[in-house]
């Protein structure tokens, strides 16, 4: 038989110990989500390049560096001569991946013209050898979309 008063002194060091272990799982998501968001931004690598301290970045490759910081089309010229346009809006974090999903993409013909591609979008794989990536000035409006905004 239990002696009086052991389930309230239990009941009373349980307590502080649920505030510790939710606070700890609070800190321990909030600083994992800061620091994939410093890595993922380059901040503290970006800081140490202002001060001359380093020229490199905390990217995975310059493959990463290129499509987390050029904004713009990019034209895609595959090792087979063809080449195709679109935003690129998700990628992969390094080269021998070569993964990329293109939006408003379009395959651009010999003679310079665009043939759009209708739906969401182009995934091209490294399965499609990649020859050079591009970026391009945006692709001006026509009279008739400015007229829309």
């Amino acid at each position: 038989m239990e002696a009086p008063g052991n389930s309230a002194t239990l009941q009373q060091s349980f307590e502080p110990a649920k505030w510790n272990i939710a606070l700890a799982l609070a800190t321990s998501i909030v600083l994992g989500l800061l620091v994939s968001w410093l890595v993922t931004n380059d901040w503290p690598t970006s800081v140490l390049r202002k001060f001359g301290v380093t020229a490199r970045s905390s990217r995975a490759s310059v493959w990463s560096d290129v499509f987390h910081t050029v904004d713009g089309f990019a034209l895609i010229e595959f090792t087979d001569g063809r080449r195709l346009r679109g935003w690129p809006q998700h990628f992969s974090d390094t080269p021998e991946e070569a993964s990329l999903f293109l939006t408003q993409a379009a395959w651009i013909l010999d003679d310079g013209v665009p043939v759009e591609i209708e739906g969401p979008g182009v995934l091209i794989t490294k399965g499609f050898p990649i020859q050079t990536i591009s970026f391009l000035a945006p692709i001006p409006k026509t009279a008739e979309e400015m007229k829309k905004e």
